[in-house]
Order: C-alpha cells, then structure tokens, then sequence
C-alpha cells in the first residue's frame, strides 16, 4: 500500500486508528475457539496479524475500484 494518494493514506489511517482504539479485535479474537481454529501457531502473533489483516480488508473492501494495483 506504498502507492496511495493522500486522501486514501488519510482514510487508511483512520480507519487503523479506530480499529486500535475499539475493542472488535479482541471480541472476535477471544470468540474463536482455537482448538478448532488455524488461529494459534508460530510466533503467537497471530491476533496481532489479524488485527493488521482486518485493517486491510475494511480499507479494500470500502475503496474497492478505487483502491490502485499493486
């Protein structure tokens, strides 16, 4: 994501800060049950990618076409 206008980096941003300053990460994170999930493994940073993940997918998800290739 190194090619965004600012506009779209300003809209990112925002959408990372209100994922940090909610609580949905943990809510979903502490739903799983990971003895049935591929969620536990490795380095034991795996809420942390999803919270990174989730980040990314709400920002592709609502710039859709607009988003630029990589």
């Amino acid at each position: 994501m190194n090619n965004l206008s600012i506009d779209q980096r300003r809209q990112l941003n925002k959408i990372v800060a209100a994922i940090e300053n909610s609580e949905v990460v943990d809510y979903v994170w502490n739903a799983l049950d990971h003895d049935i999930t591929d969620t536990i493994e490795g380095d034991h940073y795996e809420s942390g990618n999803f919270e990174d993940d989730l980040q990314k997918f709400i920002f592709g998800w609502v710039m859709g076409e607009k988003l630029p290739k990589q």
